[in-house]
């Protein structure tokens, strides 16, 4: 078979990027590839009870919308853009794929598939292998994969007489307990404690494993929706301010928390984790109703009636269901160079925005340049762990938009485009109102202390 681009993935990555190429190149043929039944990544084997984190306005396809830009009118998200479930973003790939991929004539999809270390693409169900002729490049879209957990394999060893489940078993499972223990303090750990909490389980019911604290993003500074301008644009610009003057990581998370952009759990726990995932006040309001909180590091083993992790043992309810929920989404593979003469990997341009990352480099790939131009627009933002990762990760991420400056068409395109929120944002309104300005002019002189900065921050 032939094909321009090979395309190793079907996840947001994947299929961003290929929706973008399709509309720059209307010319190119793409060939897709991915070891799942359907299209959507690891959304295929998320929990049921899984909602996207952000605003749905700047997530997903570049040429189809998600969501419906509605606001939550109850629940804990009350007030904010609502958040797409597992099932809307999945429905959103597949019709795409069937509707425009697959009608267009341009892309073939071979889902059970994968593709050898020698380049042919071989059939997850047969075995069968098949040359294929890549005129152009191979996209690597799963350079970064995320560890799901239904999939994953925990660290931990379980006593056979125990039951120990990934969330994906938890609506069914749940009933048949009455004591609950999460393991594991990120957002899958996090939506589970939530899940019960909302389901009916009374605090005391439930056991949290925290091995690190996370500080988290206010979700209401990062509304993509010109009622929150303030909000938002206040937010990036508070960022931007927080960056310029901290003297340590550490001190620029307090500063970020000080100024109401990120916020803790616990307020007697200071979090030494940072994975941009996103929170309502009203979510941690809920979640400080767990009071019974072991924080001894990693867990271990789990016998019946206790955990042992790296700082010691606790006690835990001897019928216990215990949610593994350790499964990280943050994949630590070193950054390498995006573009080469044959060969795309994909990587994140500005964190955490995978959608809008994806795409710009389907938009470079056409109108870009040489390998070497377009890896000057295109440098990889290391994925963070840490707040001190993350100095280096907003440091990428600024020189990357300032690049995008200097570039008019791909600055018109980001101004056009609905995944950029802050450009759309900017766009949008009348910029000479007095708040709008400030904050704009706050953001403008705030740039270029916070890259000096960052460098330093960064290089300690």
């Amino acid at each position: 078979m032939e094909t321009d681009y090979l395309v190793i993935g079907a996840g947001t990555t994947g299929l961003c990027f290929t929706d973008e190429l399709l509309r720059q190149n209307p010319e190119a043929t793409v060939t897709i590839v991915d070891r799942r039944a359907q299209p959507g990544g690891h959304w295929v084997d998320a929990y049921p009870f899984v909602e996207l984190h952000q605003p749905s306005s700047f997530y997903g396809l570049p040429t189809r919308k998600l969501g419906d830009g509605k606001f939550a009118t109850t629940g804990a998200n009350k007030g904010l853009e609502t958040l797409a479930t597992g099932t809307e973003i999945l429905h959103h790939f597949e019709r795409h794929m069937a509707e425009e991929f697959l009608t267009s004539g341009r892309v073939t999809f071979l889902p059970l598939h994968e593709v050898t270390e020698e380049g042919r693409i071989r059939s997850l169900l047969s075995g069968e292998e098949r040359e294929v002729d890549v005129r152009r490049k191979t996209v690597n879209a799963a350079y970064h994969q995320n560890s799901v957990p239904r999939t994953h394999r925990r660290a931990y060893s379980v006593a056979p007489e125990l039951v120990c489940i990934p969330p994906n078993e938890l609506p069914a499972r749940a009933p048949e307990h009455r004591q609950f223990t999460v393991i594991g303090a990120g957002k899958t750990g996090i939506d589970a404690v939530l899940y019960l909490l909302r389901m009916g389980a009374k605090p005391a019911q439930i056991t949290w494993i925290m091995p690190r604290d996370s500080w988290l993003w206010d979700r209401e500074t990062t509304q993509n929706n010109q009622a929150f301008f303030g909000k938002t644009m206040g937010g990036f610009a508070g960022q931007l301010e927080a960056a310029a003057a901290a003297k340590t990581p550490q001190d620029f998370a307090l500063m970020m928390e000080e100024k109401g952009i990120w916020f803790r759990v616990y307020d007697d726990v200071t979090p030494s984790m940072f994975h941009a995932a996103t929170c309502s006040r009203e979510e941690r309001r809920i979640l400080r109703e767990v009071t019974n909180i072991v924080r001894m590091g990693r867990v271990r083993e789990i016998t019946p009636g206790k955990i042992k992790l790296d700082g010691g043992e606790a006690q835990v309810p001897e019928h216990s269901l215990f949610i593994d929920c350790t499964a990280s989404a943050i994949d630590k593979k070193p950054t390498r160079p995006i573009f080469e003469d044959d060969l795309i990997t994909c990587q994140i341009l500005r964190f955490p925005s995978i959608s809008l990352s994806a795409a710009i480099l389907g938009w470079l790939e056409v109108h870009g340049g040489s390998t070497a131009e377009k890896n000057r627009f295109a440098s990889p933002c290391p994925l963070p762990d840490t707040v001190e990762d993350y100095m280096t990760t907003l440091l990428v991420g600024l020189i990357n938009q300032g690049q995008w400056r200097q570039f008019p068409e791909l600055d018109a395109y980001l101004t056009a485009s609905r995944l950029d929120m802050g450009s759309s944002l900017i766009a949008g309104g009348d910029n000479k109102a007095p708040e709008r300005a400030e904050i704009l002019m706050r953001v403008q002189s705030s740039v270029m202390p916070a890259f000096a900065n960052l460098q330093r921050l960064a290089s300690a």
